[in-house]
């Protein structure tokens, strides 16, 4: 009787640990190693019939690692959305895509990887606007690099030299000044189709002119300072001022319109430039300034090709917006360290990035590339990447900000807390039918509307953004900051 019960005692033994190799940590039994499974929440991940670089990537990873493997997990629905319901469900992926890194600290779904970072010395290799981005009190990560792009102005040179402007673009350091003498000098209207514009667009100036117009020094990306979004600046007013001018002024080519006069009649941009099109008056070479990102850039080269001499220059006053992408690691991942591991090696890993350049190599059918810019400064990571590029400008511009010859202004929507309803969504309480006279009654402006309508010349900046205004948009932002501060 004994040796029955000794041997349904082994049985049920066995029975308990093939269960447990259910969960996160297996043990693999042909070599007896543990391998421990992270999943990976990728917004770019696509399907396994399209079979792209991110998940090619994923599979290089988990055939060099025994002892971590990842699984990819597929979202349904929206993302922040469906991060919502894992949350609740206790069912967060170990590393995931953010749209805030601050807003999933705040819901506790983000984990500080301080005690990590500071002593990697591949982190330091991450370039320092992007770091400084997620640090936070000096003593909190909350966010990984994974992504990196560059926002700025492509410039037509040969548009330009025909219009005799004498500044040379093409060094990448260019004055705010000369910037706007040459939009001014560009223009050259002709009804045959054939006209030149300097400028795509005014409203954009009003994410980077207040940095160069602040005398403080402070102001980086639209208002922020680094403390708060500075809506008193002189700065502000001399911006929103300059971008009614240049409307007013019919100096940028958003100020024609693109709406047909009556039936089959040409609206005023394809009477003067050919096109109703953003992206197609700059290909077509009647846009001197052209706003657009580093995602941008093969559209422009494929569809410019050799029609005029072009390139990527940044801002001026030696300056580019920087936009990036960040991985966080659940708080309730059962091994932080490994799920480093993974979003290091799927972004400014020096491992993860050779291998990929050796997935791109050796693919033969498909063309494969690396998206955006380098997460990681090394030269020869550097000198890779952007053998392909077509442009020069992003890699010279890289190498100047590298050397501290350039500087970043980061876009702070994914890592400033608060910065949704301080740049975008706070309801200032404006009538709205003083902007926009077709909205209905009790109908408001948001603080994006306000920055909008006033950049058009539909409303006065000075009147409506009071000090009492921005005192109540930065309280709210003030109150973001302290939650973070209190995650623990």
């Amino acid at each position: 009787m004994r040796k029955i019960m000794l041997f349904l005692s082994l049985i049920l033994l066995v029975l308990v640990v093939a269960c447990q190799n259910t969960s996160t940590t297996t043990k693999e039994t042909n070599n007896n190693t543990e391998k421990t499974i992270i999943k990976l929440a990728h917004w770019g991940i696509g399907t396994e019939q399209e079979n792209n670089l991110w998940r090619r990537r994923v599979a290089a990873f988990n055939q060099t690692h025994e002892d971590i493997q990842i699984e990819i997990v597929m979202a349904e629905g929206g993302w922040d959305e469906w991060l919502t319901t894992k949350a609740a469900a206790g069912e967060l992926p170990d590393v995931f895509l953010v749209n805030s890194v601050p807003d999933a600290a705040i819901k506790g779904w983000a984990a500080n990887i301080y005690d990590i970072v500071k002593n990697d010395p591949e982190w330091y290799d991450i370039p320092k606007a992007l770091r400084d981005s997620v640090t936070y009190f000096d003593s909190k990560v909350f966010g990984i690099p994974a992504g990196y792009h560059f926002l700025g102005y492509y410039a037509n040179f040969t548009l330009f030299e025909n219009a005799n402007v004498t500044t040379d673009f093409s060094t990448y350091e260019f004055t705010v000044e000369e910037f706007f003498n040459a939009i001014s000098q560009a223009k050259f209207l002709s009804e045959d189709g054939t006209s030149t514009i300097g400028l795509d667009a005014s409203g954009e100036i009003i994410n980077w002119l207040p940095s160069a117009y602040d005398t403080t020094g402070k102001i980086q990306h639209f208002l922020w300072d680094g403390e708060k979004f500075d809506y008193m600046s002189p700065a502000m007013t001399q911006t929103i001022a300059k971008a009614v001018d240049l409307t007013d002024n019919k100096e940028v080519f958003g100020a024609f319109s693109d709406q047909a006069p009556g039936e089959g009649e040409p609206s005023e941009r394809e009477k003067y430039f050919g096109t109703n099109g953003w992206n197609e008056s700059f290909a077509n070479g009647r846009v001197g300034f052209r706003w657009g990102g580093s995602w941008d850039a093969s559209y422009y080269a494929n569809s410019i090709q050799d029609n005029f001499e072009h390139d990527f220059v940044g801002i001026p006053g030696k300056r580019v917006v920087g936009v990036s992408d960040y991985f966080v690691i659940a708080k309730t991942t059962k091994n932080k360290e490994a799920a480093y591991e993974v979003a290091k090696w799927l972004s400014f890993g020096i491992d993860g990035i050779m291998a990929a350049f050796e997935i791109i190599e050796n693919e033969k059918e498909v063309v494969l590339t690396m998206p955006g810019l380098p997460i990681n400064e090394r030269t020869m990571v550097i000198e890779k990447w952007f053998e392909s590029y077509p442009q020069p400008g992003f890699k010279a511009i890289y190498e100047k900000i590298k050397g501290g010859d350039f500087t970043v202004l980061m876009e702070g929507n994914k890592f400033v807390p608060g910065f949704d309803q301080a740049r975008w969504h706070y309801n200032t309480g404006i009538d709205a039918r003083i902007s926009r006279p077709d909205q209905p009654e009790g109908k408001t402006l948001s603080i994006g509307d306000l920055v909008y309508d006033a950049a058009r010349g539909a409303i006065s900046w000075s009147d409506y953004m009071t000090q009492d205004l921005a005192d109540k948009i930065n309280q709210q932002l003030a109150q973001a900051i302290n939650q973070l501060r209190n995650v623990q």
